[in-house]
């Protein structure tokens, strides 16, 4: 089970697409605004994979994990026993694609992160990787989680609809 400070500041995750090619195909992002990328990302997305400064989680401790996009713009992740809500904005336009999150945990507690995902399409999923920074550290600028880095690297997918 993932620790609170896990989930609070590595659970912000973002896309990778997978449609039923061979290999990943990166889909041009160029020209989207924060409403256009935010429509797509609506909807339940199942963690596949999370690794938090270099640590990957064990496969057990993910198996229930989902974050699910509202909207709005806001969001909530489970992970383990603990759930957190929030709201992100995302910037499609820059290279890598960013985005800004804040969260707030059961607490009440309120934290904001910056990061950078991919989306990409396989095997008739959408696949969004991401990378977040702990709160206050910045945006990374390479999709890796290393020791003492403070980044977390995700990687969520949902059924191409």
């Amino acid at each position: 089970m993932a620790s609170r400070g896990v989930l609070s500041w590595g659970m912000v995750g973002l896309l990778s697409i997978h449609v039923g090619w061979a290999s990943p195909v990166r889909i041009d992002d160029h020209g989207r605004d924060h409403e256009t990328e935010l429509a797509r990302m609506v909807g339940v997305w199942t963690v596949t994979s999370w690794e938090a400064e270099g640590n990957k989680l064990p496969a057990a401790s993910i198996e229930d994990a989902r974050m699910t996009i509202r909207k709005d713009g806001s969001f909530s992740v489970r992970l383990g026993g603990a759930n957190l809500r929030g709201t992100i904005r995302f910037d499609p336009s820059s290279k890598p694609a960013k985005f800004d999150a804040t969260t707030i945990d059961e607490s009440g507690e309120e934290s904001s992160f910056e990061g950078i995902y991919k989306i990409e399409l396989k095997e008739g999923f959408i696949v969004w990787t991401v990378c977040v920074g702990a709160p206050g550290g910045g945006r990374p600028v390479e999709f890796v989680s290393e020791a003492d880095a403070g980044t977390s690297l995700m990687i969520f997918r949902k059924p191409l609809e």
